[in-house]
């Protein structure tokens, strides 16, 4: 069993490539090592987290409910490298294209039943395509396009 100090609610987890187990909470995020029940407290300048990802290059992805914006962390640092997605109205889960080209975003919709997918150029942070869905969402997945 993972120990949280706070006994907080767990919002979203990711495994690193080098098998580090990262826990999103609704205001921090622990990075527990390989086989340890014992975690780490990251000091991240994030906000209320409803969405969180790592990206390829080690980079902590967080969707920030309190600013309704994406921030980018590096591995070390405690304040955000770069901002996107201003103005989505309650950015949430969200999840990587198998290239890491496009991050699509779950915009939780309060008071409806529907739910915005933002789909951003990661590189850029620039807004490509949305598109509402009625669902009520608690995750997100992507499957890779079939060979060929």
């Amino acid at each position: 069993m993972l120990t949280d100090p706070y006994s907080s609610d767990a919002v979203d987890v990711a495994l690193s490539p080098s098998n580090m187990l990262y826990v999103a909470f609704s205001g921090y995020v622990m990075r527990f090592k390989p086989g340890s029940s014992k975690g780490a407290i990251l000091p991240l300048q994030a906000g209320t987290i409803d969405g969180f990802a790592l990206d390829a290059s080690g980079n902590i992805v967080v969707a920030d409910r309190s600013s309704d914006d994406i921030k980018v962390f590096g591995e070390k640092s405690k304040n955000p490298q770069r901002e996107f997605g201003s103005g989505l109205g309650g950015p949430g889960f969200m999840a990587f294209d198998a290239t890491e080209k496009h991050l699509y975003v779950i915009e939780n919709q309060e008071f409806s039943s529907d739910a915005l997918i933002a789909i951003f150029d990661y590189a850029s942070g620039k807004l490509i395509s949305s598109t509402t869905a009625s669902l009520s969402s608690f995750g997100i997945a992507l499957s890779a396009p079939p060979p060929g």
